[in-house]
Order: structure tokens, then sequence, then C-alpha cells
């Protein structure tokens, strides 16, 4: 569930629902399916898209605090490279938010059906 704290930090509950990612093969998007499935094929990358998808939209420092706290990555640098082979890859959108005046990334809602 969140809830507003001081700072606008919405803390992330432990329980995280599932992704389902829709895709549609054929011969013009081999290399687009490459990409994601490469971007996949690490546990890490596959956990910073659950919490994505349970925390909305996130800069990333807090994405980073979150990920620090459930042990997937130890520096900010791995974050944000890892975000960035998620967005390259199509399952992220990386967008400015003139509010916070951050980069917030956020799950690609075109690609994934989020379940309980």
């Amino acid at each position: 569930m969140r809830k507003n704290v001081s700072n606008n930090v919405i803390p992330i509950a432990l329980s995280m629902s599932s992704l389902k990612l829709n895709l549609e093969f054929n011969k013009s998007n081999v290399e687009k399916i490459k990409y994601i499935c490469d971007a996949l094929s690490n546990e890490y990358r596959i956990k910073s898209l659950l919490i994505l998808e349970k925390g909305g939209k996130m800069p990333l420092d807090r994405f980073h605090k979150e990920a620090e706290k459930m042990k997937i990555y130890n520096n900010i640098e791995t974050s944000y490279r890892n975000l960035e082979i998620l967005v390259a890859s199509n399952l992220l959108t990386k967008t400015y938010d003139p509010k916070s005046k951050k980069l917030v990334y956020e799950i690609n809602k075109s690609l994934f059906e989020v379940g309980k």
C-alpha cells in the first residue's frame, strides 16, 4: 500500500505483484525481441521492474534506495546502468518530471499487464 510520508517518499511494500509481458514475435521485430530478452537475462533487472511496478514513477536516487533495501544494487552507478539497459530495451520509459526537476523511470505500460 502507498502512503505519503515526509520528503514525498512513498515506501514500497515487500510483497510484489506480478507483471505480464506482452510480446508479438514476427520477422520485423527480431532485434527488438533480442534486446528485451538480453535485458531480462539478469535477475536483478527483473527485480528492478518489480520495484518500479510497485512504486510507480521514480527518480534514480529513490529507485536506488529501494534497490539497496532489497540488496539488488550496492552503488548508484550500477542502478543507473541497469535502468538504462531496461530503457534501451523499451521495457522502461524515462521522462523529465518538471515538479521534482528530475528524470524519472517508469514501466512501459504498453508492454506490461500488472497482475496481483
